[in-house]
């Protein structure tokens, strides 16, 4: 189930590159290049490949006027470069945080092999009635230590899943952003 989960959040990451978006990049010369097709730009650009924002257009374009050279002033070109670092900024946080979260994952799954490891260890070594007290009070210790850790993981989990979800809440507040745009 939580590999469903994960597979999602990763596919919904991805759907926000979608079709006829345009990026800019800069290549090993400086030279800016962009293209509409995130996939032609080579590996090594695209961590530092930029969305570039839909242009607005002016309530003259909007009745079918073409826009004029330098119609858009300067604070509108600053504000929409800032717009896209940020968004840029925010996949880039998002591809961190999702990273942290799969380790995370790992984390755990490892703890939990451990723990079962532990648990059929515990109920193979469990004493029989007969058994002195000695080795009873022993294994009742034990026991509880295993009840100790299983509780320290299931909080881990816990407080994971709220991270996933919190995750999930940003995921979508970029999507529904990006929509708005």
């Amino acid at each position: 189930m939580r590999a469903i989960l994960y597979s999602m959040v990763f596919i919904i990451i991805l759907a926000g590159t979608g079709y006829g978006e345009l990026y800019r990049y800069k290549d090993s010369q400086g030279v800016v290049r962009y293209t509409d097709n995130f996939g032609a730009i080579p590996e090594q650009y695209r961590d530092s490949a930029v969305r570039q924002p839909e242009v607005k257009r002016t309530s003259g374009q909007e009745k079918g006027e073409k826009a004029t050279p330098g119609q858009h002033n300067d604070s509108e070109k600053e504000e929409q470069a800032g717009k896209a670092e940020d968004k840029a900024e925010k996949n880039r946080q998002l591809a961190e945080q999702r990273k942290s979260l799969v380790e995370q994952r790992k984390a755990l799954e490892k703890e939990y092999e451990q723990i079962e490891k532990e648990r059929e260890r515990l109920s193979a070594d469990r004493p029989d009635a007969s058994a002195p007290k000695a080795i009873k009070k022993e294994y009742e210790q034990e026991v509880k230590g295993l009840n100790e850790r299983i509780d320290a993981y299931q909080q881990k989990v816990q407080a994971y899943e709220e991270k996933v979800d919190a995750f999930n809440s940003k995921v979508d507040q970029m999507e529904v952003e990006s929509e708005s745009e």
